[in-house]
């Protein structure tokens, strides 16, 4: 590639918005180190595909965070600079998992590395990228390396644990969605931390990171299903028996819908072979109908306690970033939900 520019996540606004003038620099440069790493031959045309030719970087939303708070802290120093490819690359290598485990056959309007090259590719694909990250930090920066992988081995471990916890009894639902939020507190502390680490701070404290994560992953849970984007490549929660918030606040509220869910997740795996889409987008519907209020107030509630929890000094930059993920809400027909 190129050197098209990068493109910014539309559907985010707010502080997002805002930044993409001063961020995008360090984007490009970031990428154009990465397009210029040696590659193996037999990976190049993966290379290219996964990182060289890619609009939108995958999980582009965490690179930003890791900007954007160092930007609060004094300003993006030529060691944040140093550190955004290992970021931006990690987070290349988070997606060929994400996908693989979610059955995801579109990203950003693109295949997924398991739709595109296969899913007996993913794994070399994951581990080539694995390796090239511990590579490039040892490189940058020693202190770069355990973080990025304990943030890896951790994902992959609490990714393994939610693929064999599939279809979960209702009774195990609320360890399960700790699970699922756990990957997004993890996310948020390695970008987070980072940019933390370079300005010389102590690292941002778990309870607020977790509450983060909460929004991050109830939002775009109930985005996705607004937004029907299991039509557009992405997996069925309800087919392969993930448990999200507005699921499980609907079958709180809804006991016949609980049933049924619960006769339905007993079939398992047979699940995935369901041809009929129809059954899972009517389950979609009553889902929204009997949980989302539920989980509206909730994720209220929980942005009033993350802005809360965070330290003082930062206060005012979460409250700017929750501010940006809960407006994704209007985004899909949904009232402007206040954080206080």
């Amino acid at each position: 590639m190129s050197g098209s520019t990068i493109q910014f996540p539309q559907k985010f606004q707010g502080i997002f918005k805002r930044s993409q003038a001063s961020f995008a620099p360090h984007l490009q440069v970031a990428r154009q180190l990465l397009n210029s790493l040696n590659i193996p031959a037999p990976l190049q045309h993966v290379w290219d595909y996964v990182v060289v030719d890619n609009p939108q970087p995958s999980f582009i939303l965490l690179p930003l965070l890791f900007l954007s708070l160092a930007e609060q802290l004094g300003g993006i120093t030529p060691a944040h600079q140093r550190a955004l490819p290992v970021i931006m690359l990690t987070m290349e290598a988070v997606a060929v998992m994400d996908d693989t485990v979610d059955i995801s056959s579109r990203r950003s309007e693109r295949a997924t590395v398991p739709a595109r090259f296969g899913v007996t590719q993913a794994t070399p694909i994951a581990t080539s990228l694995t390796a090239t990250i511990a590579e490039l930090a040892v490189e940058i920066d020693p202190r770069l390396v355990q973080p990025t992988m304990n943030f890896l081995r951790e994902l992959g471990a609490l990714q393994i644990w939610e693929v064999e916890h599939s279809y979960p009894e209702q009774a195990e639902w609320d360890e399960w969605m700790q699970q699922r939020y756990r990957q997004g507190q993890i996310a948020t502390e390695f970008a987070l931390n980072l940019a933390l680490m370079y300005h010389r701070q102590a690292p941002f404290p778990a309870t607020p990171a977790y509450f983060f994560a909460q929004i991050m992953q109830d939002v775009d849970d109930v985005v996705g299903l607004l937004e029907q984007r299991v039509q557009f490549g992405e997996g069925c929660d309800l087919q392969r028996g993930r448990v999200i918030a507005p699921l499980a606040d609907a079958c709180d509220n809804n006991i016949q819908l609980a049933s049924l869910i619960s006769q339905l997740w007993r079939k398992k795996q047979a699940l995935l072979a369901e041809s009929n889409q129809t059954t899972f987008q009517q389950l979609n519907q009553h889902v929204l109908e009997a949980g989302l209020a539920t989980t509206l107030d909730r994720l209220t509630q929980i942005a009033i306690a993350c802005e809360e929890q965070t330290p003082p000094a930062l206060q005012a930059w979460m409250y700017d970033v929750i501010c940006t993920f809960m407006a994704r809400l209007s985004g899909v027909g949904l009232a402007q939900t206040q954080t206080a």
